[in-house]
């Protein structure tokens, strides 16, 4: 699993275009949870990833993977389990653990961008949270500890410098 990553892979980002309904069933304290974990997880992973070496490559999967192994099981909305699952089924179906991470990277942003749908259309979700930041998928992070973002440490195939 996972061969050694070679500079030549090309990542080819695909970012799930979730309905807001997929947050249905989840009390805003689940989403809370669930966007919370999300934002940790990309704050230890990225970094690693940003080392460029097959060990950093793999080290950010494996935190990604592990957010997602968690929310696909105990979630408390059918549609977040689902996604998270359809992601890790992704994420096996890829050869090295750079398109791994991606691929984990990219159900993370596509329950973030539903979720900035979704509080679109809630006055106090604006007000928790500040309104939607960033664009539908920006790139950006939503911390629900806050009413900022967070830009993420890496862009695709590149490394900060």
């Amino acid at each position: 699993e996972g061969a050694p990553d070679d500079e030549s892979v090309q990542i080819h980002r695909m970012i799930p275009d979730h309905p807001i309904t997929i947050w249905n069933g989840c009390s805003e304290k689940d989403m809370e949870d669930v966007l919370r974990s999300i934002g940790d997880a990309i704050a230890i992973g990225a970094p690693l990833y940003n080392k460029g070496t097959h060990e950093g490559y793999e080290a950010c999967f494996r935190v990604y993977e592990g957010t997602a192994l968690k929310y696909e099981k105990d979630a408390a909305c059918k549609g977040v389990r689902g996604a998270f699952g359809d992601g890790l089924l992704r994420a096996t179906s890829l050869g090295t653990f750079k398109e791994k991470a991606w691929a984990m990277r990219d159900t993370f942003d596509g329950l973030i961008a539903a979720f900035r749908r979704w509080c679109e259309q809630d006055q106090s979700c604006m007000k928790k949270f500040g309104g939607p930041p960033g664009g539908a998928t920006g790139g950006t992070d939503l911390d629900p500890k806050s009413d900022k973002t967070r830009k993420p440490e890496t862009k695709p195939d590149t490394k900060n410098k």
